[in-house]
């Protein structure tokens, strides 16, 4: 009994230094593992149901919102580092315990990495949606581009250059996506996504530089008609 009321204490202990870490406000923000939010409004003494419930409309404000792919997986990859930095304080805490407590305090921390990571491995699926689409709409962006401002040969080089590697690493990344619904544990499914949001990073980096290379040319290009029109 001592023990549960030793962990329990170290991990409100925990939880307050994480809190004192945030910006206070009067607004209190609570998310479910789909980055759902709901969001209450303290606009003064609360009105309640006869069950307890807050009442929409009145002087508790029941705001809730569905963030976007993006905001979910950032929103899930914070709780998910929380999680495991609360696991990594209770199995330091373990090495200064012995018997009951130190075993107690392991198991807690255990199933709290574990949850850690099935949650990052939510969040990046959920950031691999997002990155494919904005793959998909800067690659649209560029074939306009390039379409549109006939760059020169450098310019188009180096650009075209960039959008090869970008396709290449977000072709890698859909192998790696692929391989880790494969693997037989946590852990290594954790590894591949990991591996592939850093290709999809990377290819998206590139496509930026790219988009960069054809924006100012296309400006440079619009500079010279103008000047041209101006001098005849």
């Amino acid at each position: 009994m001592k023990t549960r009321i030793y962990i329990s204490t170290l991990l409100a202990l925990i939880i307050q230094v994480m809190v004192n870490g945030q910006t206070p406000g009067n607004q209190v923000s609570n998310k479910d593992n789909f980055g759902m939010v709901l969001k209450y409004h303290d606009e003064g003494p609360s009105k309640k149901t006869m069950d307890g419930k807050p009442v929409i409309g009145q002087d508790n404000v029941a705001v809730r919102t569905v963030p976007t792919t993006k905001a979910s997986g950032q929103s899930l990859k914070i709780q998910a580092e929380e999680l495991a930095l609360k696991s990594k304080y209770l199995r330091e805490a373990a090495v200064s315990n012995t018997g009951l407590t130190k075993t107690e305090l392991l198991e807690e921390s255990n199933t709290l990495y574990k949850q850690a990571e099935l949650m990052m491995i939510t969040a990046l699926e959920l950031s691999g949606v997002s990155h494919k689409e904005t793959y998909t709409l800067n690659k649209a962006s560029l074939n306009h581009l390039l379409e549109k401002t006939n760059a020169s040969a450098i310019a188009g080089k180096q650009a075209q250059s960039l959008i090869a590697d970008a396709e290449m690493n977000m072709r890698f990344a859909y192998e790696m996506r692929e391989e880790a619904n494969a693997m037989p544990t946590s852990a290594a499914k954790l590894g591949s996504l990991s591996n592939a949001d850093e290709k999809e990073t990377l290819a998206l980096g590139e496509q930026n530089q790219a988009l960069n290379i054809l924006k100012g040319f296309a400006l440079n290009l619009a500079g010279i008609e103008v000047n041209n029109f101006a001098t005849k």
